[in-house]
């Protein structure tokens, strides 16, 4: 497990890094033209849910966006997302309860706050 502290759109953000070595090295290599990442992002912010998709896509990055964690249930994606940006505050199910769930069934799956 690493913490890592990063500015992001002026915002200060604690990122929890649990994933696999291969998607560690998949997201940090990403910069310099490496595959890009799947991303689901759980944000009910939408000015800021659709900044950072636009930052992430921009990057090269595939991103499905929802507002709460309940509609991460009901998103068809295509692929297991390699990491989760998630909003701790979310209406209904907190983001905590839906890291929880993501890890018990995806433990190796990245998960963001």
């Amino acid at each position: 497990m690493t913490l890592l502290n990063l500015g992001f759109f002026g915002l200060k953000i604690l990122i929890f890094l649990s994933f696999s070595l291969n998607n560690f090295q998949k997201f940090f290599t990403r910069m310099n033209g490496s595959p890009s990442l799947n991303i689901l992002l759980v944000e009910d912010n939408d000015d800021l849910r659709e900044a950072t998709l636009d930052f992430l896509k921009s990057h090269g990055h595939q991103v499905t966006g929802v507002v709460c964690a309940e509609e991460v249930d009901d998103t068809p994606i295509r692929d297991i997302p390699d990491l989760y940006l998630i909003d701790v505050n979310l209406p209904g199910e907190t983001g905590f309860s839906l890291a929880d769930r993501i890890r018990k069934s995806q433990p190796l799956a990245g998960i963001v706050f």
